[in-house]
């Protein structure tokens, strides 16, 4: 689920230097990975700027474990202003921009239809099995959302065959708990039955999608797209190109 391998090297290449970092370090490498992920940062083919930001964090964990200099607050190589993509008109899991919202969405949380949690790990591993099928899709029959993320959401019945509505329908009792981590309206009985007001449901939980991110974004001090509208994601084929080494010693 990781959008980019990148992201992994340059976690490392601070972790390698401060392995128990404080919590202005924690709060650095939060921002930096989230912000790479929410703006496809590493999928612009641009492989000598990706070694300077691995660099940076290098040096900069080199500095606060070395020589005592305070986590600094921003990064020359990555500006907390770098604009967002928008929110994936399209569920593609060959868009990082789409895995960063999933990774999100685990984050949000993930409730059985029993009531207890899903393990994130459990979670992670649908995916390494399944890849794109580890999320279900709501309602084949809807004429606008059809190929939205909002309306995937997490596989949490197991291998029995079939769309969420369908199998939404054999459960007796769908608790608000379970309803709120997938983001669907409590009650959802009605749309369950009804074309029209299962359009209606995934529209809101799509807008719900986009307030989760744009709550989560404020809440890390990210700035959020200019608009709150749906948008084209880029593509990551090859999110690892070669790299100069970012090691100049």
């Amino acid at each position: 689920m990781l959008p980019y391998g990148l992201q992994l090297v340059g976690l490392s290449a601070w972790l390698g230097e401060d392995p128990n970092p404080g919590e202005a370090a924690r709060k650095l490498l939060r921002r930096w990975l989230w912000l790479t992920g929410f703006a496809s940062w590493f999928g612009q083919g641009n492989p000598s700027r990706y070694a300077a930001v691995l660099a940076e964090l290098r040096d900069q964990a080199r500095k606060v474990t070395q020589q005592g200099s305070a986590v600094p607050e921003r990064l020359e190589h990555l500006p907390w202003n770098t604009p967002t993509e928008p929110f994936p008109e399209r569920y593609d899991l060959r868009s990082a921009r789409v895995r960063t919202l999933l990774c999100l969405l685990a984050r949000h949380g993930v409730v059985e239809p029993n009531g207890e949690h899903k393990n994130v790990a459990a979670i992670a591993d649908d995916f390494a099995r399944n890849g794109p099928e580890a999320m279900r899709t709501l309602w084949v029959g809807s004429p606008s959302l059809r190929s939205s993320p909002a309306n995937r959401m997490f596989n949490v019945f197991g291998e029995e065959p079939g769309q969420a509505r369908t199998l939404l329908r054999k459960i007796q009792d769908h608790g608000q708990d379970f309803l709120e981590s997938h983001l669907l309206p409590c009650p959802l009985g009605d749309a369950l039955n009804n074309p029209d007001k299962m359009e209606s449901v995934l529209a809101s939980r799509l807008q719900s999608m986009i307030e989760l991110e744009r709550e989560f974004m404020t809440e890390l001090e990210i700035q959020a797209p200019a608009s709150a509208q749906t948008g084209k994601s880029l593509i990551d084929q090859d999110d690892e190109p070669p790299l100069t080494s970012f090691d100049s010693e």
